[in-house]
């Protein structure tokens, strides 16, 4: 009959009381009417103001509705455990009537602090991380509920860290910068120096009891943009201090590091270049590398000395001599957007003398077993097939040169793939798609009875013990890693058709774009790859050939019939000589002619000899010859490697209102969360206190997920509960991407009590 609304948060579907004289006792002589039946329709009335809300306190439960945010948020939330804590005012100031938030605290966590694990440690990574979200969520924690949330959520830090619980900007900032700063000790002094004075003063902190929460050694934790300007800007200073301040001063942990030394270096030597390269491998983005080159650029070593050696040891010296110096330099040279011909010219040479020796000795290599080809790549393959009985996945990433191998490896090692050997082949000739996916696929020359040009049937010849799938269709990659397969084979085509472009189609360096794509590619079969427990998973990375750019403009074959015949493929510099093209005339000071006697193929090819190219000059990359950077290719066997396994967490789930001793508790449940970015298969979980305790596993779960075990369990009566809770030893056994580990754990449970528990007898 009443509806007493003082939010204002219901529509007057009634007569207001807005007055004592006549609306009040109005509503009381209806009301009054309707209880001794003299009138058959209850009366509806709608009271917003004081002191009329209190005026109508004596009405029963069933005569009245209190509307309330607090009611209305639980009629438009039927299912939701709404916390006891949030009160009327604190619906109102986060503004949860209407809004999508779950009013439940599981809720209101992900809502508020949804970047945050459920539990958190003093660990510095962790600190960092809670530090920064107050500087970026400072509103947030202004308001009552999320305030003591977080101090709820941080209560079990030490007090030092009570200035961080209680949400203070000032101490959060202070605390972020040294957690950043504590990698280099001499700036974790500079910065205890400062904050000593303040910290004592304004928290009563002492900095010896916060330092040992802070320091680290081995950074988990990325990149803070302003932190690391900081950071290069406090090097700087210390760089200038001292020339031995590179020695004993960098880490090697900070790209703020690099920008410091460049910075402060006027010249670089390329030793110098070499050792930051090495030392900060996994750092150096893309501009920092333009940077480092732009300082020093790649050397361009002598040609190998082959005088005395045998065939294999000249492949070998071929091969370093490309890897370490000619092949970096030359992609340095493409870059520039005019080269010298004091520049061009050696390269050039070097890259005919290398391409002489090739086509002069490439029938002989084939032949010889102590010789690395892309035909030898099976065999890699089949060896990771047979240790430990492992899955492979095959990634042929087409075109790839050389001289990205190490943002390969920076990409593996950012996705957990940290386990990684990297060697190098002969790729087959000429140096194109149409012959060295065959290559790889069948391990065999194409001479051999056994080839065959159907992939997929090539794949399962060479493999004819194991099952396999393959696919060069991107949309179909994550389908085809989801089969039940021993080995799983990618034909990625991208970075191929990338380098392709003309470099007018592209307004950043291609590095870049080289770099998005791998950490894309990369990352997604990583994914994939932690979410299996079962078996280990090792990752095989080739190609079918490299890639070059032709430098000089008027270097192209004067020959039309082979130019015109080219034309169907004008990204190769190498077209197959059949019909009337077997006639044609070949100059060997411009091409290579590439006869089934040198290559095994069952065609011949001409191929463009140095940097000669078919048709125009388009900028872009080409591949069919025989230059270093287009025929020494990558191999590289990379795995997980599980340093770190964050313990799982386990909570117990069920009823609060306590568990008997000494009976048999069916549905006693276990929430067990992983926090680790892969997935996990428990195997095993025992409890000290009920050895024979049953639960049903294995149970799988999915990376940064909780899960719910449930089992049987009887506690024996002879455990005494301390407080109305009893602390269970539990061991457990889980396995993730094929390792095995164990863990110890402590589960707290709520145990009935009554008023005789609080008494000790002596009989």
């Amino acid at each position: 009959m009443l509806t007493l609304d003082p939010f204002r948060l219901s529509p007057p579907d009634g007569a207001l009381v807005i007055d004592s004289e006549t609306a009040y006792v109005e509503a009381r002589r209806q009301i009054l009417a309707y209880r001794l039946g003299t009138v058959s329709k209850a009366p509806t009335f709608v009271v917003y103001e004081t002191p009329y809300l209190f005026w109508f306190n004596d009405l029963p439960d069933e005569e009245r509705t209190d509307v309330t945010p607090r009611s209305e948020l639980a009629r438009q939330h039927p299912a939701a455990r709404i916390p006891a804590e949030l009160t009327d005012a604190d619906i109102q100031e986060l503004n949860l009537l209407g809004s999508a938030v779950e009013p439940t605290r599981a809720g209101l966590f992900r809502h508020y602090f949804g970047q945050l694990p459920e539990q958190v440690e003093p660990k510095p990574e962790t600190l960092l991380m809670l530090a920064q979200f107050v500087g970026q969520h400072l509103p947030v924690l202004q308001k009552r509920y999320p305030a003591q949330f977080w101090r709820d959520y941080l209560k079990p830090f030490p007090h030092v860290l009570t200035p961080l619980r209680e949400g203070d900007s000032a101490f959060c900032r202070a605390l972020a910068e040294g957690i950043y700063l504590a990698g280099i000790p001499v700036l974790l002094t500079d910065w205890e120096h400062s904050h000593t004075n303040t910290f004592k003063s304004k928290y009563g902190i002492k900095l010896n009891e916060l330092l040992p929460l802070i320091s680290w050694t081995k950074r988990a934790f990325a990149d803070d943009p302003a932190l690391e300007m900081l950071l290069e800007k406090r090097l700087i200073e210390q760089l200038k201090l001292s020339k031995d301040a590179p020695k004993t001063l960098l880490p090697g942990l900070y790209k703020a590091e690099v920008k410091a030394l460049l910075a402060s270096t006027q010249k670089m030597t390329a030793e110098q270049r070499q050792q930051i390269e090495e030392k900060y491998a996994d750092l150096l983005t893309p501009e920092l590398r333009q940077q480092l080159e732009t300082r020093v650029p790649p050397t361009l070593p002598p040609l190998p000395n082959l005088d005395g050696l045998l065939l294999s040891q000249q492949a070998n010296a071929w091969k370093q001599w490309a890897v370490s110096g000619f092949i970096p330099h030359k992609f340095w040279l493409d870059g520039l957007p005019e080269p010298t011909l004091a520049q061009l010219e050696p390269v050039t040479q070097m890259a005919e003398q290398y391409g002489d020796w090739l086509f002069a000795n490439f029938a002989s290599l084939l032949a010889h077993n102590d010789v690395s080809t892309n035909y030898g790549v099976s065999r890699r393959v089949k060896e990771c097939l047979e240790t430990n009985d492992s899955r492979v996945i095959w990634l042929i990433i087409d075109g790839f040169p050389a001289v990205f191998v190490p943002l390969l490896q920076q990409a593996l090692r950012a996705h957990g793939l940290i386990r990684q050997t990297t060697s190098y082949a002969f790729a087959p000739l000429p140096t194109i798609t149409e012959v060295g996916i065959p290559a790889l696929l069948n391990g065999l020359t194409p001479d051999s009875s056994a080839f065959t040009t159907n992939r997929e049937e090539a794949l399962k010849r060479s493999f004819p013990n194991y099952t396999t799938a393959f696919t060069a269709a991107l949309g179909q990659f994550q389908h085809t890693l989801s089969l039940d397969t021993d080995l799983c084979c990618l034909h990625w085509l991208e970075i191929d058709e990338m380098l392709h472009r003309d470099d007018t189609k592209f307004d950043t360096p291609r590095t870049e774009k080289i770099i998005e794509l791998l950490n894309e590619r990369i990352g997604k079969i990583a994914a994939f790859i932690n979410q299996q427990t079962d078996r280990p998973i090792k990752l095989v990375i080739s190609t079918d050939h490299g890639a070059t750019k032709c430098l000089q403009n008027g270097q192209n074959i004067k020959n039309a019939k082979i130019t015109e015949a080219a034309a169907a493929n004008p990204r190769e510099r190498s077209v197959k000589l059949d019909g009337k093209l077997l006639s044609v005339h070949l100059d060997p000071t411009e091409t290579y002619h590439l006869t089934t006697d040198v290559t095994r193929n069952p065609t011949a090819y001409v191929a463009a000899r140095g940097y000669r190219y078919f048709g125009s000059n388009d900028r872009g990359y080409r591949h069919g010859g025989l230059t270093p950077e287009e025929t020494i290719v990558p191999v590289v066997l990379a795995e997980m490697a599980i340093f770190i396994v964050e313990p799982l967490v386990l909570t117990y789930y069920g009823s609060s209102d306590g568990l008997p001793q000494g009976k048999t508790i069916k549905d006693f449940g276990i929430q067990v969360r992983n926090p680790n970015p892969f997935a996990i298969e428990l195997l095993t979980l025992s409890i000290v206190e009920d050895e024979n305790a049953q639960f049903t596993l294995p149970m799988r779960i999915e990376p940064t997920a909780s899960a719910t075990l449930t089992g049987s369990v009887k506690i024996a009566q002879k455990y005494k509960p301390q407080q109305g809770q009893l602390s269970l030893a539990v061991s457990i056994t889980f396995r993730a991407n094929a390792e095995e580990s164990a863990q110890s754990a402590t589960l707290t449970v709520p145990i009935q009590t009554s008023e005789l528990d609080d008494f000790d007898f002596d009989f």
